[in-house]
């Protein structure tokens, strides 16, 4: 299985780091772990149209898996089309994709893209109700699009495939953020709510409100 969540630095250092790299060389995670091909959970795929987002490219994975994180490069100056790594939380997702890239039927946009192993190998995570969607729940005061996203915003990078508010009733909100990766996102929009949630320097007014506020995880849409 790959590893936990919680990062440990690396004694290795690495040869070569691409200058669009925005993620941390010191961090075992993004060192290839000693597996089989046939393990390997993580794909490279290129050829994605120029404007690619999180959205378009989850759209085009529906039905393959769910996805434990993605990363998407958009062109530079010697490429005129976007590239993603994509990390599937198991192999059934990268055997699908396959399936769907040698019958053609893998598309994004008008683009088809060409889908590789990717050289950095990552093993299936362990099994587990997690995914890259939750559901919040709680005062509309805090239970909104506005709100939440500068809350996020304020303590980690994300992106999101989208937002949707589920229903609205006698002051309290349901939504659902379905984030473009578990690593890092959604991982940690669960984990800063909850710390709100245990603040001890809340005011009565903040405490009473994130007191109502619950959050709980959903299927990957992708899945």
């Amino acid at each position: 299985m790959a590893p936990s969540d919680t990062d440990q630095p690396s004694s290795q250092q690495p040869l070569y780091w691409s200058a669009n790299y925005q993620g941390s060389p010191a961090s075992r995670r993004n060192y290839s772990e000693e597996i089989a091909d046939e393990e390997n959970c993580s794909v490279w795929v290129t050829h994605l149209p120029a404007h690619c987002d999180s959205a378009t490219l989850c759209h085009a994975l529906r039905g393959t898996g769910k996805i434990y994180s993605m990363f998407i490069n958009p062109p530079t100056g010697q490429h005129c089309t976007s590239a993603a790594k994509i990390v599937f939380w198991t192999r059934q997702g990268v055997d699908k994709l396959m399936r769907l890239v040698a019958s053609r039927q893998f598309r994004v946009g008008y683009n088809q893209p060409r889908v590789t192993p990717h050289r950095i190998k990552v093993s299936a995570q362990v099994p587990s109700r997690r995914s890259r969607a939750i559901e919040i729940s709680g005062p509309i005061e805090i239970v909104n699009r506005g709100f939440l996203y500068a809350f996020f915003l304020e303590r980690f990078w994300f992106d999101v495939e989208s937002v949707q508010t589920i229903g609205v009733y006698e002051g309290l909100s349901i939504m659902k953020w379905s984030f473009s990766c578990y690593r890092c996102q959604s991982q940690s929009a669960v984990r800063h709510i909850v710390n709100q949630k245990n603040r001890k320097d809340l005011t009565d007014i903040e405490r009473c409100f994130w007191s109502q506020v619950y959050v709980r995880w959903l299927a990957d849409p992708c899945a």
